[in-house]
């Protein structure tokens, strides 16, 4: 089974798995990279190093408590690992271990790898499935593969298909190179490569976009196809291969800058599979319009499609804000504020409060604005560490993105107030919406219509989702964008959420009644049923 992130994956293995164990005596196996466990060759040399870092040597000293107890060593188990990011790139695996390795026999990765040969239910995430299909299909011979959230198999293949190398990391090695280069040629160029390489970082950084560089690229090109160096064999390949590239800073830092490229076309997942193996697909909707499947962009245009009946929500509502400034009509400070107005209002309730972003930018803007204490992506730890504190009630603010949209489940508060500020259209610049636009052009479609507003739609209904996964569970959810209301398109994605809950059109002066009517209400229906319990 895959499913869309690793935070889904631990979920599922903590709750699900332990449930098939004790009803069906089943174990389930845990798949995932080797960067997410400890290398304990790496931990054993670290180990006997004397630090300065008062940090580094607390967190040396608990993972020797925990490797007491963890059965997996997967990094995830260990709590807070947030706190220590800057010293994880020496200590997880890399995939490898040496025949002279002292933990031939214990290390975390290969013992992983071994039991997954033996285990009858494996469990992984989309990310990892499909770099192990391109190495080596086999591992799913005579296997059903279940893709929980299929349609997000398209981003991972995507992802298959790029490269990235941070910048800051190529000057490093090419300064290093020029104390030991003498050829003179070879040198020239080793700074010229270095040259640009900062000219890119700088202009990046000061606000120079996309298209404002080719220049830049096409010297580095010509002077990694002159390079005679065989250490920068792979970095020649890349820069001089037919490919589309783009500069972008990398998730965790906003500091790092990242040259990335994208194979022209996109990877198909039933080319990836080999034959003895059996797929079931599940997803919010697998039918994405009348001329668009999502079978048919997997490779699979012959699958059935199997469709269930969906009751509808009554313990969820739904609001759309009709008179919140159109974004694209402000800026992004002045509309982070306005988000920031509805949320400190919301939060007079004394309900956990939900906000999902479509980018990394608008989150942090709503972040430095926010004076109210609250767990942000990006600045207080992973998501998967944001969950729990969220959960906890360490927190009463929790903005989150990406994974936070479809891969996971809020089952824990009793009620959840959602806020979503912007509708999650997919970005026109990014190489998936790229491709996949020329490609229904090409067949007579329209890439709008039939792909990105229902793609919008999905992942709105699976927004919603994630607050309501009990029956005595109740959540409000906020829509600020006011396109839902003021554009034609808007009334397609308010009919297709009223058909599964309550949808009501207010202005911001009526938002608060209207929670609280909703909250006065569910606590009455908790209170009868409670009360018949009783009896």
């Amino acid at each position: 089974m895959s499913v869309p992130t690793k935070i889904l994956q631990n979920q599922i293995m903590q709750e699900e798995g332990q449930r098939l164990k004790e009803v069906f005596h089943l174990e389930i196996h845990s798949l995932k990279g080797p960067q997410n466990y400890l290398k304990l060759d790496d931990f054993h040399r670290v180990l006997h190093r004397s630090e300065s870092n008062r940090l580094f040597t607390r967190f040396k000293m608990q993972l020797l408590i925990w490797l007491t107890e963890t059965e997996t060593g997967d990094l995830d188990e260990i709590g807070q690992l947030y706190r220590y990011q800057h010293f994880l790139p020496e200590l997880v695996h890399d995939g490898k271990l040496s025949k002279k390795s002292l933990f031939a026999t214990e290390d975390f990765w290969k013992r992983g790898q071994e039991k997954a040969k033996t285990s009858r239910v494996l469990l992984t995430n989309h990310a990892y499935l499909v770099t192990r299909l391109e190495d080596n299909p086999e591992f799913v011979d005579n296997r059903l593969v279940i893709l929980d959230e299929a349609q997000k198999m398209l981003l991972a293949l995507e992802n298959l298909a790029q490269q990235a190398y941070r910048l800051e990391d190529l000057v490093t090695q090419i300064e290093k190179s020029l104390e030991s280069v003498e050829n003179l040629v070879q040198k020239r160029l080793l700074e010229s490569i270095g040259f640009e390489c900062r000219y890119l970082m700088e202009h990046y950084q000061s606000g120079l976009k996309n298209g404002k560089w080719l220049d830049s690229l096409e010297h580095l090109r010509q002077h990694f196809s002159e390079l005679a160096l065989p250490e920068y064999r792979e970095l020649a390949n890349f820069f001089t291969s037919d490919r589309e590239f783009w500069l972008a800073t990398a998730e965790k830092s906003s500091k790092d800058v990242l040259i990335c490229s994208s194979k022209k076309g996109r990877f198909i997942l039933a080319d990836l599979l080999p034959e003895d193996c059996r797929l079931l697909g599940v997803s919010a909707t697998l039918e994405i319009s009348n001329r668009v499947s999502l079978a048919d962009l997997l490779g699979f245009p012959d699958a059935p499609l199997v469709k269930l009946d969906v009751a509808k929500q009554e313990q969820q509502e739904v609001f759309l804000v009709d008179d919140f400034p159109l974004v694209t009509e402000v800026s992004p400070v002045d509309y982070a504020s306005e988000v920031v107005s509805v949320i400190r209002r919301l939060q007079a309730f004394q309900e956990p409060i939900l906000v999902l972003f479509t980018s990394k930018e608008m989150l942090l803007a709503v972040s430095d604005l926010l004076d109210q204490p609250h767990l942000a992506q990006y600045k207080n730890g992973e998501p998967s560490q944001l969950k729990k504190r969220f959960e906890k009630g360490e927190r009463q603010i929790l903005l989150g993105t990406g994974s936070f949209w479809e891969g996971v489940d809020f089952s824990t508060h009793p009620c959840v107030i959602q806020v979503i500020p912007r509708l999650p259209f997919q970005n026109p610049q990014e190489p998936l919406t790229k491709k996949l636009n020329q490609e229904l052009r090409q067949e007579g479609k329209n890439p709008f219509y039939d792909y990105q507003l229902p793609m919008a739609i999905i992942r709105l209904k699976q927004a919603l989702g994630r607050t309501v996964r009990r029956s005595d569970q109740g959540s409000v959810a906020v829509i600020l964008d006011s396109r839902v209301v003021s554009k034609r398109y808007g009334k397609q994605i308010a009919q297709a959420l009223s058909k599964e809950r309550d949808v009501q059109v207010l202005s911001r002066e009526q938002l608060e009644p209207a929670v609280a009517d909703f909250l006065q209400s569910r606590r009455n229906r908790m209170k009868e049923k409670s009360q018949k319990e009783k009896r």
